[in-house]
Order: C-alpha cells, then sequence, then structure tokens
C-alpha cells in the first residue's frame, strides 16, 4: 500500500501500516488474554496492530515479545521505546522509536468523514469551532472536525505515558495550517496544541513547554494525524549531535542551520584591548597550546606603564626566560626620574650584571646634590674603586674638600 502515516513521522520511527488484517505471526498468550472475552471485530483489529507492532521493533532491532496492555487499555512498549498503535475501518499502523531520539509519540487514524451529530461540540472548544469555521468556508471538501477529534486523540497518546493522568477534550486548544504539497496526492499540513492545564514534572521535563506541534493528512479516504516530539536535551558537548539532529530533516524536524559563534576577531590581527582571550592551540590563536594568553597588544611594543607584563621567554617578551621584568621604556633611551629600575646586566641598563641600581638620570650627567651613591669604579664614576661617594661636582672637577 502507499505509505501515508510514514509521511508524517521523522526517519528515527519505524512504521507498519496495512489494509485490511494480518494473519502472522501468532500472537503470544499475554496478547491473546487481553482480546479473550472480546467480539470477532475486536479480536481481528487487536490482533493486526499487535503484529504491526512486532514488526515495527524488529526494524528497530528488537526482539520479538509480548505487548502487553497497562490499566487503561494502553500499549507496555518495551524499555527504552516509544510507540503508539490507531486502527480505523480497513486500516491499522503501528510506529515505534527509541526514547533517546523521541521524547513522545501519537498517532490516530480515521475514516475521513464528519463527525456524528453533537460529537463536535463535546469534543472541542467554543475558539476552535470558530476556527474550524474559518476553515471550511476556505476548504470546505476537508473534514475539519474529524481532523480536530484524530489530533486531540494523538495528542492524548504523547501525553499520557509521560504524564500518567487523563487529558479532556477541554484541556487543549488545537490549530491547524495548509501546507501545499504538490508532489504528493491528499493535502497535509500541520497542527499546534496548546495543553490549557499544569504540566506533571515529567512531562514538562522531556517536552519541554506545554506546547505540542504535529503534522496531518488527508488522503485515500483516511484522515491521518501525528505528533513526535524529540527528545529535549539541555547539554551537549562539542561535537555531540542532539536529538533533532538524530531526528533527521523530517516534518516536524525541520533542517537548519546550527552554527556555534566563534569570538567576533580575525585570525591575523591582534586581540582588541577589551576583549577576552581565546584559548591556546585552537585556529583563533597562534599562541602554542599549554601556554598562557597574551595581554591583548600588539607584540613589537613596548608595554605601557600600566600594563601587566608577559611571561619572559614567550616569543612576544624579548626577556630571557627567568628574568624579571622590565619598566616599560624603549631599550636605548634613559630610565626617566619616576621610571622603576631595570635589571642590571640586560642590554638595556649600561650598569654591569653585579652593579646595583643608579639614580635616575643619563650617565652624563652629575649627580643631583640629593642623589643617593653609585658604586666607585663604575664606568661614569672617576673615583678610584673602593674611594668613598663623591659630593655633587661634575665628573671633570677635582673631588670636593672632604
Amino acid at each position: 500500500m502507499t505509505p501515508l502515516m510514514r509521511r508524517l513521522l521523522p526517519d528515527v520511527t519505524e512504521v507498519t501500516e496495512v489494509r485490511g488484517e494480518l494473519s502472522a505471526p501468532p500472537l503470544f498468550p499475554e496478547e491473546e488474554a487481553v482480546v479473550a472475552r472480546s467480539v470477532g471485530e475486536r479480536r481481528r483489529e487487536f490482533a493486526t496492530g499487535r503484529r504491526c507492532a512486532r514488526l515495527s521493533l524488529a526494524a528497530l532491532g528488537l526482539p520479538a515479545q509480548p505487548l502487553r496492555s497497562g490499566p487503561h487499555g494502553e500499549p507496555l512498549w518495551p524499555e527504552g521505546v516509544v510507540g503508539a498503535l490507531s486502527h480505523c475501518a480497513g486500516y491499522r499502523v503501528a510506529a515505534v522509536a527509541r526514547a533517546t531520539d523521541l521524547a513522545a509519540l501519537g498517532i490516530d487514524a480515521e475514516t475521513a468523514g464528519p463527525l456524528p451529530d453533537g460529537v463536535l461540540e463535546a469534543v472541542s472548544l467554543p475558539e476552535e469551532r470558530a476556527h474550524l469555521a474559518r476553515l471550511r468556508a476556505a476548504q470546505p471538501h476537508l473534514p475539519w472536525d474529524r481532523l480536530l477529534f484524530s489530533a486531540k486523540e494523538s495528542v492524548y497518546k504523547a501525553w499520557f505515558p509521560l504524564a500518567r493522568t487523563m487529558l479532556g477534550f477541554d484541556m487543549a486548544r488545537l490549530s491547524f495550517t495548509v501546507v501545499p504539497d504538490a508532489g504528493s496526492s491528499g493535502v497535509r499540513g500541520t497542527f499546534s496544541a496548546r495543553l490549557l492545564r499544569p504540566l506533571p514534572p515529567a512531562f514538562a521535563d522531556a517536552v519541554g513547554g506545554p506546547v505540542l506541534d504535529g503534522w496531518w493528512l488527508v488522503d485515500e479516504g483516511l484522515v491521518l494525524t501525528a505528533i513526535a516530539p524529540p527528545v529535549r536535551r539541555t547539554t551537549a558537548g562539542p561535537g555531540d549531535k542532539t536529538s533533532a539532529d538524530r531526528a533527521g530533516p523530517g516534518p516536524s524536524h525541520p533542517a537548519g542551520p546550527r552554527t556555534s559563534h566563534r569570538p567576533a576577531v580575525t585570525l591575523s590581527g591582534p586581540l582588541p584591548a577589551s576583549t577576552t582571550h581565546r584559548p591556546t592551540g585552537t585556529p583563533s590563536n597562534p599562541v602554542p597550546a599549554g601556554t598562557s594568553h597574551r595581554p591583548a597588544v600588539p607584540a613589537p611594543s613596548p608595554l605601557p606603564a600600566d600594563t601587566t607584563h608577559r611571561p619572559t621567554g614567550t616569543p612576544s617578551n624579548p626577556l630571557p626566560a627567568g628574568t624579571s621584568l622590565r619598566s616599560a621604556v624603549p631599550a636605548s633611551g634613559p630610565l626617566p626620574a619616576d621610571t622603576t629600575h631595570r635589571p642590571a646586566g640586560i642590554p638595556s641598563n649600561p650598569l654591569p650584571a653585579a652593579t646595583t641600581h643608579r639614580p635616575a638620570g643619563t650617565p652624563s650627567n652629575p649627580l643631583p646634590a640629593d642623589t643617593t651613591h653609585r658604586p666607585a669604579g663604575a664606568p661614569s664614576s672617576p673615583l678610584p674603586t673602593g674611594a668613598t661617594h663623591r659630593s655633587a661636582v661634575s665628573a671633570s672637577g677635582p673631588p670636593a674638600p672632604a
């Protein structure tokens, strides 16, 4: 037969749908017991539904096993599986998926005819009836009342296994949209169901909110509806696929770009002063992995006086590894009067390596009267080695009287 329900569900779902009845495989005794006292029609539709379910579970990779019924008649799916069954005159369908892919699954099939008198008022809200009247005026050939009933059945089948409580027809408000589908027969569209009651924690955690979105189809004399919300993932590591990714671009999972953001800086440019650092070893940071981040200044520039130091021994700091920081002044210039000293013995400080710091000022100028002494024997001091400090006179003059 032409696939119908298959057109409404994502690729992670296994669907078996048939016209008429299936006579094999035989039911398990536990399944036979459920309809032991039922009339023939009910036994046949039940048996075909269970056989469709077994075929769908086999396609999912599960072994043959009895599909028991719960206290409300609901099928009790194997651990780790979500699923739903439906049947109407001449049509049976079963759909299953792994619980790691879909949070819930609800399907329903109905014959494409109007509801019996009085049923629409019993299953709809006043605003829904007004909405259906507008839809009927635009497309009078579609059975909108039957479509509303079927969609509410799908909502309930998706709701109950998670919520474990009843959901009345007046506890969900539905709206419908027609979707152009030129390449297929029938008429297809989407619907949205807003739940009008508090959500049980298990349902809220799995689905995430009070709105369920589904698809519908009217074709070959049938009305079909389906809801298949993907598993709600709250965290995902790099490279992880979400359940929506695994579900694929099915009807309820439109494909779209999922681009992760990067800091808004170019690969070749220096980091702006207000930009936080990027992890080392990544394509957008040329610093080797394991290296601490550099301040956001270009490497050739000297460090401004209020900038924190960069680690020694890195390409952006010419100091040998293990050397203490130097003041932020050009290497060839004298130390300004208010600048802290640079370590002796480095290229930008002419003092010998063992010499203590000298006062601020150029080497050729005499020391001011209030300046501390320089060690005797230094290139800029005329005093013999071992002599006491000299008074504040020029280097070419005689020493002051003692």
